[in-house]
């Protein structure tokens, strides 16, 4: 029996993988088993970097002071990092724990840290 056509072939859905990030569905394309993860569900690393990155290339054109955009950058990121615990309870499709909201704490003083390093060292 020849194998399906996995991108024309009709997917059925069996059941949802639940301990995934996000949306990630389990299903079947003829007799073969299939891990499905819609693309809209995602969000890429990039967006992550994305903000930071437009900050530094203003000021790398002359829009911004560089420090102020290097500060900015830095807060971007460690704005994020905080947030992670709300964001991993938003992908679990729940409010986020204590445990998830104290480890982004954590690591935004993780990354508060690595930017006062970094800007004592090179300032």
């Amino acid at each position: 029996m020849p194998a399906p056509d996995l991108v024309t072939a009709e997917l059925t859905l069996t059941g949802r993988i639940t301990t995934a990030s996000n949306a990630t569905f389990l299903g079947s394309i003829g007799d073969v088993v299939v891990v499905y993860k819609p693309i809209a569900g995602a969000v890429p690393i990039v967006s992550a970097t994305a903000v930071p990155a437009l900050l530094l290339g203003a000021a790398r054109l002359g829009w911004l002071d560089a420090e102020q955009a290097l500060l900015l950058a830095m807060a971007v990121i460690i704005l994020r990092l905080a947030s992670l615990g709300w964001v991993v309870g938003h992908l679990r499709q729940q409010r986020a724990s204590i445990r998830t909201f104290l480890s982004g704490m954590l690591l935004a003083l993780a990354g508060i840290a690595a930017a006062t390093l970094k800007w004592w060292l090179t300032h």
